[in-house]
């Protein structure tokens, strides 16, 4: 079961440059996934990107952990690429 990571992790702030990257991967990947037959893993991931998306939207860079997210996207993206 794939774990969701819509709450933030306050390690480190992100800057509003990483912040708006951190958009454009959770996009990407929303997009990658839309390509895919529906299943309930990429049911659960997709849910998972959308919260994320949403609180990214939602909230200031700061509270975002740019180096701690990012690779957690790029996961579900190239898992489904």
């Amino acid at each position: 079961m794939t774990r969701c990571f819509a709450e933030p992790i306050i390690n480190r702030m992100a800057t509003l440059m990483e912040k708006d990257v951190l958009l454009e991967l959770t996009t990407g990947a929303m997009a990658v996934l839309s390509r895919q037959t529906p299943s309930e893993t990429i049911n659960q991931e997709n849910k998972c990107l959308y919260n994320y998306y949403d609180a990214l939207i939602s909230n200031p860079p700061e509270i975002f952990d740019f180096k701690n997210m990012a690779p957690k996207i790029k996961e579900i993206y190239s898992k489904y690429e």
